[in-house]
């Protein structure tokens, strides 16, 4: 998942998909139907809980935006590819039923969905740190799916490979069982989901710089800080969400002039179906 799109599964729910608008005129070939149900999850510690589950499309190219004119969910082209579920328990999300309809010819291959969770106690940056070693590709997805059912598996990503169920009647029937998230017990030290995450390889910004950009977005009344990612020494994006630290619903970028950090524009970004 990037780094700037994130979360608010906890306090949102899922919004409702109509065949309203519907593109008559395209031809979707494939199609995969979902039912409605609640999906339940079970770390093995008691300390660690689910803090949002991502139902996910992806193409083989994770390197190339999925064309969503060629996807169709309940008749509607999707905004984003990610669905962030409804939390409706603890440890328990709601799956909204879904016909996926698409075109393989103009994705340029087959689609793949996949289901990743979150951790209210952890960031995305700290969570690989607490799966079993054995287990550390649930981090990646906890199942996943690709509609072209003999398709290589070493020939791609191992986010789109993770617990990859072969037919799609064996992902409907794990989708419909509990998932068990294989934790290790090394005991959570203190500073640990603490929010913003920073993306700041070869540290071009100090903590200074990074301190003064926080305060300038929380200025503007935002309380929910994803990331704040460095695009060099004097330019930095920091995602926002609406209602928490999940999912992202606008970016702001800042730049540095004279000295003096300054936000140059803010931008809203499609989050979710």
């Amino acid at each position: 998942m990037l780094t700037l799109t994130a979360a608010g599964c906890a306090n949102q729910s899922s919004p409702q998909i109509s065949a309203a608008g519907a593109a008559a005129s395209k031809h979707f070939a494939e199609a995969v139907v979902l039912s409605r149900q609640t999906l339940t999850f079970k770390p093995t510690r008691n300390d660690i809980t689910v803090g949002c589950a991502v139902f996910s499309l992806y193409q083989a190219d994770m390197g190339k935006a999925l064309n969503l004119d060629a996807i169709r969910v309940n008749g509607v082209k999707p905004k984003s590819d990610r669905l962030y579920l409804k939390q409706v328990g603890k440890n328990q999300f709601e799956l909204p039923a879904m016909k996926i309809e698409f075109s393989s010819q103009e994705i340029g291959g087959p689609l793949y969905l996949a289901l990743k969770v979150w951790f209210n106690e952890l960031t995305n940056q700290e969570d690989a740190l607490y799966y079993a070693s054995e287990y550390l590709t649930d981090r990646y997805a906890l199942l996943s799916y690709c509609t072209k059912e003999d398709d290589d598996p070493s020939k791609v990503n191992a986010r789109l490979d993770a617990n990859r169920a072969r037919t799609l009647k064996e992902f409907k029937e794990r989708l419909a069982e509990p998932f068990v998230i294989r934790l290790n017990q090394q005991p959570l030290r203190a500073g640990l989901g603490h929010w913003p995450m920073i993306n700041n390889q070869g540290r071009p910004l100090s903590d200074a710089d990074l301190k003064v950009i926080e305060q300038l977005v929380r200025a503007r009344g935002e309380r929910y800080l994803i990331a704040i990612t460095a695009s060099g020494r004097d330019r930095a994006i920091v995602g926002v969400g609406d209602h928490d630290v999940y999912e992202g619903k606008r970016h702001y970028d800042l730049v540095r002039t004279n000295g003096t950090w300054r936000i140059e524009k803010v931008a809203p970004r499609e989050s979710g179906w």
